[in-house]
């Protein structure tokens, strides 16, 4: 394999390459979970729409949501993905910048404090919180906008992570 084989794609999860080898990967190696961390690096909607028809039918594949802030993405994972393989994710030391991801077009870019500081706003108390902070909103936001109850919150925030780490089967797999 060529090392370039290995580099990032822009796309991500939406690059046809990705899709492929994910498909080709969990068919080929179905005893592995595979954790698609950043809920399959979709820091913003987009890439997960171009790919989940394809991926959320794959039963050894989950979803983190560690660093996403984007309330779309949550929306989209909750309505279309397996909810029992969706869960809480943290990427320390990264999570705990003080700031937040934004979206614009096709892209993202996290927002620091540095950033923030020519802006000059008066209007409010400008200073970012943790990033960790702004992804528990965010999924907090979309929770509540779907209606959640308590007993999905705890799978999202441990049941799921549970049974990831201990290999044992979500509901929506069981016979």
């Amino acid at each position: 394999m060529r090392v370039r084989d290995w580099e990032s794609k822009k796309l991500g999860v939406a690059d046809e390459e990705n899709i492929q080898d994910l498909i080709r990967l969990a068919g080929r190696y179905p005893n592995v979970r595979w954790d698609l961390a950043h809920m399959a690096r979709s820091s913003v909607a987009w890439p997960l729409e171009r790919a989940i028809d394809r991926i959320r039918d794959l039963p050894n594949v989950w979803y983190d949501f560690s660093s996403v802030t984007n309330t779309d993405v949550y929306t989209l994972a909750f309505r279309k993905l397996p909810l029992d393989r969706i869960m809480f994710g943290s990427d320390i030391p990264g999570d705990l910048l003080r700031g937040t991801l934004i979206s614009f077009g096709y892209g993202w870019a996290l927002i620091t404090e540095k950033e923030l500081t020519p802006l000059n706003i008066d209007y409010c108390d400008p200073r970012p919180t943790f990033v960790v902070y702004e992804t528990l909103r965010s999924v907090r936001r979309a929770a509540l906008l779907e209606g959640f109850g308590r007993e999905q919150i705890e799978d999202l925030f441990y049941n799921n992570a549970d049974r990831f780490i201990h290999a044992r089967r979500p509901p929506s797999l069981t016979d």
